[in-house]
């Protein structure tokens, strides 16, 4: 009798790793990529109107988040490309400390639509199931 109570707890427990396995990695990289979007769309937008100082403020925030939310990335992810996205924000800060207003709002278009890809892929739909 005690041996099918300790059945069903464990199925239990293993059920609810499933759910949060599937669930909890899809919106912790939706958060990630909201922000980082917020960032790169502020940081183009100063581009735009040329302040520079602005921009480079941003992009050195938008690694920080990054930086600080790259470990758990790394977690569930493929590490390239997570380092991918890396590369890409610390290409757009060298850009614009050289100048190159149009190759960093280009960078950080890609920035941006890297992380939207990476959200993508961990998205938990029902169609992706069936």
């Amino acid at each position: 009798m005690i041996f099918k109570w300790v059945q069903r707890g464990f199925t239990g427990l293993s059920c609810c790793l499933l759910v949060f396995l599937f669930l909890v990695p899809g919106q912790y990289l939706k958060v990630c990529e909201d922000e980082i979007a917020a960032l790169c769309d502020e940081a183009a937008d100063a581009l735009l109107v040329e302040d520079i100082k602005a921009a480079g403020d941003l992009c050195r925030q938008l690694a920080e988040v990054f930086e600080r939310r790259s470990g758990y990335l790394k977690w569930f992810l493929d590490n390239a490309a997570v380092g991918e996205v890396e590369h890409g924000i610390e290409l757009a800060q060298k850009q614009i400390t050289s100048g190159d207003n149009a190759g960093a709002l280009v960078t950080l278009l890609g920035v941006k639509h890297n992380m939207a890809y990476l959200a993508g892929l961990e998205g938990f739909e029902w169609n992706t199931i069936v």
